[in-house]
């Protein structure tokens, strides 16, 4: 358990340099009357989304994560602690944060730090003050504690709500007035919280049904947060007729544990629309292998999938490939090669397999295995214009 939080931890702080700017998603928290609600779209290309709690230990406090299977592990998108602070992360377009060099880097993850340490947001605005911030920047930070303060972290750029809600989507407020925005999930939220109320869980589901995606990157679950009755609500799917709730309190009683958000809900269709049920990702198999003993026995293992156990797994292309390059990202780039030749050998039309082999070749310095592969999915695909120009930065070598 401790390897794979250690590990879940690692892909988090990878997660937050490597935000995809083409992602969206919307968040808002609300208050009024003593109720606090903190409200989530999370919506993303990858169905394997996961849920786990992590009991409170060594002075930090009990948390929860929300978020995406990678490389066998979770990377979190958002979060509840046992003291009602709650946070989310939304891409945005990459810029650069000047910091302050009079004060001290943060070798860790702040998010990670703020879920252990803080109760409040004031607390949050008080430790990311702390520290140097300088770097570049892809997304901005959402925090909401239980007495409904909130604030958008954008960089070294604070925004407080100062009115009963604060929204986010995948724009920054510090740009909008200066350059506008044309965020219809933005607007159509705002119009909504705007309208007096009273402020419900039914509530929020209706304006996270209202801005919901579908396409490339669909709404993948969605979450109502109740922070001061430390509820966690649940939607799967973009299905906001069917809702599932946690009790915080009674999860962390228990030892550490994760929960496909899957298995939460009755078997419904994966994001391509067919009618199996959103199954395992190989992925995981294969990263519990690699644990135990290592990658050769992985991908023998994978070989050696047969009948009802080859049906638990989405043995898919996709998922075998993210697999490999999250590897080669996370260093072990013998190992992604092979899980990379892996997919090559089962998949040896696909023109991406090659692709992704060649750039795992090439960042080994195994330059020549990596020209011979561009070159192979140059030729599948004549307009595959990465391959292109890696092949000349290669040749001009």
């Amino acid at each position: 358990m401790i390897k794979l939080t250690n590990r879940a931890l690692l892909v988090f702080v990878l997660s937050m340099v490597c935000c995809q700017p083409a992602s969206p998603c919307t968040v808002f928290a609300v208050s009024q009357d003593g109720t606090v609600l903190f409200a989530n779209n999370e919506d993303w290309k990858d169905p394997y989304s996961r849920i786990w709690f992590l009991p409170a230990e060594d002075g930090k406090h009990g948390r929860m994560y929300l978020g995406f299977d990678r490389f066998g592990v979770t990377i979190p998108q958002g979060g509840l602690n046992d003291q009602g602070l709650a946070f989310d992360i939304l891409a945005g377009p990459s810029y650069r944060v000047q910091g302050d060099p009079a004060k001290e880097r943060y070798g860790g993850n702040l998010i990670v730090k703020s879920m252990e340490e803080c109760t409040t947001v004031k607390q949050v605005v008080a430790m990311f003050g702390r520290y140097n911030l300088e770097g570049t920047w892809q997304g901005q930070y959402f925090f909401a504690d239980r007495t409904g303060d909130a604030v958008i972290i954008e960089g070294d750029k604070v925004h407080r709500k100062k009115g009963r809600f604060l929204v986010a989507t995948n724009f920054y407020l510090s740009q909008s007035k200066s350059e506008g925005h044309q965020c219809r999930r933005y607007d159509t939220a705002t119009e909504m919280l705007e309208k007096r109320g009273p402020v419900t869980t039914n509530l929020c589901r209706r304006v996270l049904e209202a801005v919901k995606q579908e396409g490339a990157t669909p709404t993948v679950y969605s979450n109502v947060f109740d922070l001061r009755k430390g509820i966690v609500n649940l939607y799967h799917l973009r299905d906001f007729a069917s809702m599932v709730s946690l009790n915080l309190e009674t999860e962390l009683r228990k030892k550490p544990h994760t929960i496909d958000i899957a298995s939460l809900f009755r078997a419904k269709p994966p994001l391509s629309g067919t009618k199996s049920p959103v199954k395992e990702p190989v992925s995981r198999l294969l990263a519990r292998v690699m644990d135990e003993q290592n990658v050769s026995e992985a991908t023998k293992r994978f070989r050696l999938l047969k009948g009802p156990e080859r049906l638990r797994y989405d043995c898919s292309e996709r998922v075998l490939n993210l697999f490999g390059i999250d590897l080669v990202y996370m260093g072990r780039i013998a190992d992604g090669i092979e899980v990379l030749e892996l997919v090559v050998e089962k998949h040896p039309q696909s023109a991406n397999a090659f692709d992704s082999l060649a750039w795992a070749y090439m960042k080994n310095g195994q330059n020549q295995q990596a020209i011979v592969n561009y070159e192979k999915s140059l030729e599948m695909n004549p307009e595959n214009a990465n391959a292109a120009t890696r092949l000349q930065e290669l040749r001009d070598r």
